[in-house]
Order: C-alpha cells, then structure tokens, then sequence
C-alpha cells in the first residue's frame, strides 16, 4: 500500500512537470511575430505574438528595454512572469495608439477618424478617455476653459441656475457637468436639459442635504459644443471621430489616444506570478490588475496615466506590491480590497511613491481622489510615499492593517474637507510623516449663508473607531488638527510629535461616550498664537491623558475644551486628567522688531486721572492702585457672566496696515482674561482680533499683533473676563497701541523641524546657530535623529532668522497670521539683531544696556557737552552779527542750525 502512495505520487510529480513546461520568450522592436521568440535574436516583435505562449503555465516574457509595445497583457496561467532584459531605459507598454493625418473640420476645428475597438477589448468597455499630443495629457473640451463656475441658485440636487449660460435651450444637453456637491463630494451627471441657464440631470446628487447651494463650483466638458480654446479635444463616439481646436496644424505633433481598458491583467486564481521592471502607460482603466491570485509579485514598475487606478488588487493573499511608481493616475493610485471573508494572509505594499493622483478636479469618481486606498484587512503598508492627491493622501477602510514608515504629504488639492489619511477600523499607524493637507477653496460655496472654510487634518479617525495604535508618528501643518478622533474608543495614541497644526488633536462626540483611549508621552509644538494642543467637543470621558508635553512659544494656552486652559489651569479644575505632563512657554509673547510706528495711543493707568480714561460694566470695579506693579488700574469682575473693560477713546485702523497690542498685567490668581479689539456698527460688534491669555500672579507684559479686515473709524480694545476670572480681580498698565510695519519670521526658521525619512540614524549639523530642545536644554552643535522620525528645535537666537512677509489674516487662515515679525527690508532681522521692540536683543521689555552701563552712558554725556558748547558758541555770535546787521540775523541762525545738524 505504501509502495502505491509512492508510485502515485511519482505521477502525479511527472504529469505536473510536463504540464509545466517553463519557456522563455523575448519581445523587442527589431524583432519578428514570424519568430519563435525563444532567443533575443529571434524575439517577437508585438505583444499580440505572447497571446498563445500565455495560455501555458509558468512561461516568462522578457521585453526589451528602450523599446515601446502597444496593447494589454492578460496572463492567463499561474507562475507567469512579465519582465525586461537589455539595459537603458524601462520597456514601455502602452494602451494608446498613434492617430493618423488631421483634417480641417471648421474654423480652428480638425477631426480625424478614431481608432477602431480592439478585438481584446469588451465593445462596452471601449472608449477613448485620453489624448496625448507629444506625450502632454491634452483637456477634454470644456465649459469655462479653465476654474469653474458657481451655483447662483438651487432647490433641489438635480438641477441648478447660472445666469453665466446663457445659451439656447438645450444647448448643453448631452454634455458632462462636474459639480462640487459638497465638501468632500465632486460629481459627474450628464445634462438631460437646459433651458434659460438652468441645468438638469436625472439621477439626485449625493450631497448632505436636500438641496446643493449656491457658490459652489461647476464646470461642463466632454461636448463639442465645448470646444474652443487651445489643444481642447472631443471623441464622439456616435461616429467614432475626434476633434481637436489648434490654431496650428496639429500634423506637425504627434497625438496618440488611448483604447484599451488595463494594461497588465491576472485574474482569478493566477497564482505565484510576478511582474516586475515595466513601465505601463496610457490606460482607460487600469495599469495593473490583480484578481483574487495569491502570491503574487510586482516590483520596480512605473504606471503613468491610468485613467482609473494605477493598480488595482482584489482580494490576493501573500500579495507583494514592491518599489513601484505611480504618477497622474485619475481616480486613484493605488488600491487594495477584499471581501470580508478573505484569508488576510502576509500582504506587503512596501517603497512604492504615488505622485500627482487625480489632480483634475471634478474628473474622479465619486470616492476616488486618494493616492491609496486599503479596502480589505492584513496589509502592511511599509515606507511608502505619497505626494500631491487630490482628496485624502490615504484611505484605511478595512482592519487589521499597519502603516509603518510611510510619508504623505500635500493632500485635498481638490477639496477643502479632507485630511492626509483616514481610518475607518481598527489600523496601527506607526512611525509615518503625515504633513499639509492643502485645501482648495476655489470650489467651496455656501452653507447656511457662509463660506464654508477649510476642514484639514492629519489623521481623520471616522465614527467609533476602535482599537487603533498611534505610535510613534510626525503630524505637522494640519489646518485644523492634526489627529481628530470621533467618537473613538479603545485608541492608544503616544510617543507622536504633532508639530504646527491649528490643533494638535481633536476629540468630538456625536453618538458615542468616548472612552479608555490612552493619550501619553506626546510632544504638541504649537507653533503660533491661536494653536492649541488638545480640543474637545464636550466634557466628556476620553481617557488616560498624561506624561504629554506641550510646546507652545507663543502662547500659554494649551487647550480648548470648554474653555480655553493654561495646561495647569486645566490640572487645577480635570482632577486626575493631564497628569504627568508639562508646558514650556519658552517666549509666552510675540518676540518683535517694529519699526515706522505711528499713531500710537497710550493708556498708563498709572493715576486716577488715567484710571478715568477706561470704563466698564456696572458690576465691575475699577480703581487706581498705588501700590501694585509701581502703580496701576485695579480691575474686580464681579459677575455670572463674562464682563468687558475697555478705554473711552476709540482708534481707527486701515485693512492695509497691521497694528501692536502692549499691556502689562497681572492676577490674584492664576486665570485668564480675553484681548479683543472690535469695530461698533448697526449690527453690533464686529470682532477684529480676539485672543486669550493664561495670567499668572506675577507681573508680565504681553504683546499682540494684528491685521484689521475691515476700516475701523471706532476701534476699541476691549478686556474680558472669562469663565476663570468671572470673580477675579487684576492689575493692569501700561495699555498701548500703534500702527506699525512688521513681517512674519518662517516658522522653519525660529521652529526649525529635522526629519530623517531613512532607515538609519542620521545627524544634523547645527552651525552657529543656538538651538535648545523641548526640554529647554541646549541643543549642541549638531543634532542625532533617529530613523523615521522628526526633532523639533527652538531657536535662541533670532538675528539671522529669515521673515516670509507681513502678516496677513487670509480666509480661514487664523494660525498663520502670527508668530513673529521683523522690519521690512532689514536683510531679514540680520542688523537689528532686536525681537522685540525695545532696542536690545533680549526677550522682555527691561531697560537696554545703554540704560544702566557706564561704559556706553559716557560717550552719550560727552555728545551732551560737545552740543551744548556748540550752542553757546552760536549764541555768542548770532548776537554779534545781530548788532552789525540785524537784517542777516535769520539767515545766519538758520546756517548755524544746518552745519548743527550736518555734524
């Protein structure tokens, strides 16, 4: 019996071996389909020749580099392998076909005859979505030529009005309208009919309400009624022709447009197959497609202009995507999914870039956009990078998966309601530089009356995320947060670096009672004004919050939940939240170099006289002091509610000028207080700065500055209490404004961030300039980071920083407005060497050394004498000349006064 299980299995060895029969086969350009293929002498010269060797198991096709094949590849047997041999240059299998002699259609209009359907492509899924002239990407005809329109009116979602088309009716009919439904959402109907500029489609658009509104962005193509600018182009397919608008004679350019749906192809159960060194170009689809085969291998690809997705892998097991490039894939870079009942299986997707996804806007479908999207559970997604998309740079809809090492960057090009990655289940997220979801509000129209503004983060965790670990991570120049959690439960998130993000992280509550999340051993540098560390919707349960550290130079407010806290006022009143952890308020002020101040208005509050200058409500108390701070106005707010002081005298701004807060306060008790500085009009007020400060019970001098949106004819600063101080009572003087010039110091400059995207430790040479790190030690003359991770410095030293402009508040923009300032053409703070206004180099506001130093007080007394000598002198003699000549007396006091004050 035994002897027959071995003489079987023999068999069995000798059947698969002939059934397997491994042959190789060439393909190249100088070669013959007459040929066997076997030999690089004797290769194929067309891929139509591999269709039969295809059939066979376990047969490679090697393609010639520097070569170019037109068509698709469809394996159609397990352990095939699709590769390259010779040196140069990648071999280059495209899904496009170069087009033949254009003819004069109309006008600037030429036509040419399209290509016939492929006899491998479906006749359903054969179109012509791509035309390229000389290798250019050309724009399908379109309604304006470039931006948008906007909705001026609308009720419904399948239709709206625009006074901007005012062509016949029916004129559009038939042609694509792109909308901006929402926020997130870019859609695509095909007009059913127009009439007196309205537009109707047929089936609903998605949207987040009944109706789209009004301001929103629009835009038709793929008409030739569209067509009337520049290399705009048309395929017809109801008579199968093209149309190009050129002033040229587009004969003297090469145009190739693309037929065929996928480029490389392995679908159900085509295992063990690898395909690697190829460049894939100019699919409808596609680039490369892998269905449910399991181990199979892609590597050292690039995939150029998929019209779909640059590749697409359904449900594969022990699935390796490897050192590939993908860039100007349409819809999306790279996906992954499986159902739910797959093996996950060992998935690698590891040192591939994406570039550049789905940057025409309004062009991808309905959830498209993202550079990757992982669908399916048991991917590791490994040192990857992933620049410029236009939605999310990632989209984690399936669990189980980790991200390690990966960097995203410059993502939501085409909408401002994204982020730079977003989970749905349960993902562990390690080690990854995640930066600047850039928001694009060219398209972003109305919300009950308002803009809708910019809604970016770095890490989006979708409704109840569970499970998830966050270790280990950079989050940096995140509009609005740098991680928001809704509703999450069960989330360890530590040992991250969140650094410059309008929030380091955001917890919201909308179903759920968040809770057991761990927040520990983190780093939040916010790195202007109004950044805060931790947000929260509501007072709610989140979890073990402490060991953190939060950074913020600028500001000593931390966090934001229902007030605005110091870090240990938040401790002081969350017994047992935020243990642990620490702030370091390394400036606590605006550190400026003014200069051409004007108008400025002083309060000093150092009299009753002066005292009388300000007023308030009813119930809160001022007086003058005599003893506080050498003198100043005692403030007692006595109140349920938040009460405001502010000084009689109004100030008038311009929108063109930025202008400079200076008060010195101090508290009884810790608290905060509210800076505001407001315009009155029949309305109400107008809230032009606003911002809020943690008071200490020692005497300190803050500083803000501002630019006003609107023309203030009666200005006022205006001081709050808030929830803190509604009782508190407080001491101030030396309240002051002024107009002055100032510019913003880079962020990178005086916050400079070192980050090492290798493998390896790397280090920084430091230079001359004095950094310290977030624990407030020197930083040395160069700086150790490890792999995959970023260091965030401080600069001590400010004189050689560089400046990016004058401040300005843009739309939406409030944390970018601040941090620091230097003179308009100083060589960028450079010769001032002064941060902040009072002629030293130091940080405050105490005297300049010339005010106490005998050795510089000396040079300035002998001045004093030579000036008064010399005015003696003038005297003595104007009065002589006088009495000759009282008629020069004039005269020659002005002269005398000239050669003064030439000397």
């Amino acid at each position: 019996m035994e002897h027959l299980k071995i003489l079987l299995l023999l068999i069995f060895l000798i059947l698969f071996q002939a059934q397997v029969q491994c042959t190789d086969y060439y393909i190249s350009n100088s070669g013959d389909d007459s040929n066997d293929g076997l030999t690089k002498d004797t290769a194929f010269e067309t891929i139509s020749a591999i269709s039969s060797p295809l059939n066979t198991a376990g047969n490679s096709f090697f393609f010639k580099r520097g070569d170019t094949f037109r068509g698709k590849i469809v394996i159609k047997k397990e352990s095939t392998t699709i590769s390259d041999y010779g040196s140069g240059d990648l071999p280059v299998i495209k899904g496009s076909v170069v087009l033949g002699t254009w003819q004069k259609h109309d006008g600037n209009i030429w036509v040419i005859d399209a290509p016939s359907r492929p006899s491998d492509v479906n006749e359903d899924d054969f179109t012509i979505d791509m035309l390229f002239r000389d290798g250019e990407y050309l724009t399908v005809a379109r309604h304006p030529d470039t931006g948008y329109y906007r909705i001026e009116s609308a009720s419904n979602k399948v239709s709206f009005t625009d006074s901007h088309l005012n062509e016949a009716t029916s004129y559009w009919v038939d042609a694509d309208v792109h909308v901006r439904s929402w926020s997130w959402l870019w859609e695509i109907r095909t007009v059913s009919s127009f009439s007196n500029g309205k537009v109707t489609w047929e089936d609903a658009m998605t949207g987040l309400s009944d109706t789209l509104y009004e301001g929103w962005g629009y835009y038709l193509d793929n008409t030739y009624k569209a067509l009337d600018a520049e290399n705009e182009w048309y395929y017809d397919p109801s008579n199968n022709k093209i149309y190009i608008y050129t002033e040229s004679d587009p004969n003297s350019h090469t145009y190739e447009a693309t037929i065929y749906d996928n480029g490389i192809t392995a679908i159900w159960h085509l295992h063990d197959s690898l395909i690697e060194n190829i460049e894939v170009q100019h699919y409808n689809n596609i680039g490369i497609y892998i269905n449910q085969c399991d181990r199979v291998v892609v590597r050292n690809n690039r995939i150029l202009w998929a019209g779909q997705k640059g590749s697409y892998a359904w449900s594969p097991i022990d699935y390796t995507f490897e050192n590939n490039y993908i860039q100007y894939a349409l819809d999306m870079g790279f996906h992954w999914g499986s159902s739910s009942d797959t093996d996950i299986g060992d998935n690698l997707i590891s040192n591939n870039e994406i570039v550049d996804t789905s940057l025409i806007c309004g062009r991808h479908s309905l959830w498209g956009g993202v550079g990757a999207k992982i669908g399916g559970n048991g991917v590791n997604f490994v040192n990857n990078k992933i620049t410029n998309t236009a939605s999310n740079g990632m989209g984690l809809e399936g669990g189980e998966n980790t991200l390690d090492g990966n960097f995203v960057q410059n993502t939501c090009m085409c909408y401002n309601d994204c982020g730079v990655i977003y989970v749905k289940e349960k993902t562990n997220i390690l080690n990854n530089h995640f930066k600047n979801p850039v928001g694009d509000m060219l398209a972003s129209g109305l919300y009950n009356g308002k803009w809708f503004g910019k809604i970016l983060f770095g890490i989006y965790f979708h409704t109840a995320s569970d499970g998830s670990t966050v270790t280990g991570n950079t989050v940096e120049e995140c509009y609005n947060a740098g991680l928001y959690s809704l509703d999450g439960i069960n989330n360890k998130i530590n040992e991250n670096l969140f650094y410059n993000n309008g929030v380091s992280m955001i917890t919201k509550v909308d179903n759920n009672d968040p809770g057991n999340n761990v927040l520990e051993d983190n780093i939040f540098f916010s790195a202007a004004q109004e950044q805060y560390s931790f947000s929260r919707s509501v007072d709610q349960n989140f979890g073990s919050f402490k060991n953190n550290k939060h950074i913020s130079p600028l500001s000593s407010i931390h966090i934001n939940a229902d007030e605005r806290y110091p870090l240990s006022l938040y401790q002081e009143h969350n017994a047992g939240k935020s243990t642990g952890s620490t702030s370091n308020n390394y400036h606590d002020y605006e550190q400026w170099h003014f200069c051409n101040n004007d108008r400025i208005v002083t309060w000093p509050l150092n009299s009753e006289e002066e005292v009388d200058r300000w007023g308030g409500a009813s119930t809160i108390s001022l007086s003058y002091d005599s003893e506080k701070m050498g003198g100043s106005m005692k403030v007692t707010f006595n109140s349920a509610s938040a009460t405001t002081i502010y000084p009689n005298e109004d100030y008038v701004t311009q929108i063109t000028r930025p202008y400079h807060i200076k008060f010195t306060i101090k508290a009884f008790e810790k608290t905060t207080i509210k800076l505001q500085f407001t315009e009155q009009n029949s309305t109400g007020w107008i809230h032009i700065y606003e911002r809020v400060y943690g008071i200490e019970a020692t005497e300190r001098t803050y500083h803000a500055v501002f630019d006003s949106d609107v023309v203030s004819n009666n200005g006022k600063i205006r001081i709050s209490s808030t929830e803190f101080s509604k009782t508190a009572t407080i001491w101030i003087k030396d309240v002051s404004i002024e107009e002055i010039d100032a510019n913003v110091w880079d962020v990178s400059s005086v916050y400079p961030l070192f980050c090492n995207e290798g493998t390896s430790s790397e280090s920084f040479d430091l230079g001359t300039v004095s950094y310290m790190n977030v624990d407030g030690n020197n930083a040395g003359s160069s700086l150790t980071v490890p792999k995959k991770s970023c260091t965030a410095l401080i600069r001590k030293d400010f004189t050689t920083a560089t400046s990016t402009g004058r401040p300005r508040k843009l739309q939406n923009d409030f944390h970018t407005s601040d941090p620091f300032a230097v003179c308009p053409n100083d060589n960028n703070g450079e010769e001032s060497g002064n941060s902040d206004g009072d002629g030293d180099d130091d940080d405050d506001d105490s005297k300049t050394k010339s005010d106490d130093d005998p050795s510089t007080s000396g040079g300035a007394i002998a001045g004093i004498v030579i000036l008064c000598i010399a005015l003696v002198g003038m005297i003595i003699f104007t009065a002589i000349s006088y009495k000759k000549n009282g008629s020069s007396f004039k005269l020659m006091f002005f002269s005398w006064k000239m050669k003064i004050l030439r000397k």
